[in-house]
């Protein structure tokens, strides 16, 4: 049954996340999710994964890179790397496990790098208190194969 939001047969998302209270990092995340033939409720493909370590560039410039290989089990990949300007490249996660929804592997239809979701109410408060969420994006490019100028021992 494909009777749900056909849009959200499969995803992988990568954001920030941050732990309740005032002072807290954030920090990088990483889900793998299928909606169908369920209907509205996400499964797990894999256990979400989490990186504490590499910071997440709040007001500085940097370069993320990102590669999908699509694939079951180990034949899956999901590499992140961020470079902030003036800084060395650190790989957030490479992860490698499936890449498809498990019962229905569809080939990747969408990319949609580029979303901002937060709640309306975090948007009011920021508003009521006199602040803004501002995110920029340049010199956006596309490669067909892994991101360039990458050492061999991590290339596919």
């Amino acid at each position: 049954d494909k009777s749900g939001d056909i849009a959200g047969q499969c995803r992988w998302t990568l954001g920030w996340s941050k732990e309740r209270g005032p002072g807290k990092p954030f920090y990088w995340h990483l889900n793998a999710e299928y909606m169908q033939p369920t209907g509205k409720k996400f499964h797990s493909i894999w256990p979400s994964k989490s990186n504490r370590e590499v910071p997440c560039p709040i007001g500085r410039w940097c370069t993320l890179e990102a590669y999908f290989q699509s694939g079951v089990g180990a034949d899956g990949r999901i590499w992140v790397a961020l470079t902030p300007d003036g800084g060395e490249r650190q790989v957030i996660f490479d992860i490698r496990e499936s890449t498809q929804h498990p019962a229905d592997p569809l080939p990747l239809r969408g990319w949609q790098f580029f979303k901002l979701y937060t709640s309306d109410r975090l948007i009011d408060y920021l508003r009521n208190d006199g602040g803004h969420v501002q995110v920029y994006f340049d010199d956006i490019e596309y490669w067909s194969g892994f991101p360039a100028a990458i050492s061999p021992h991590l290339r596919p």
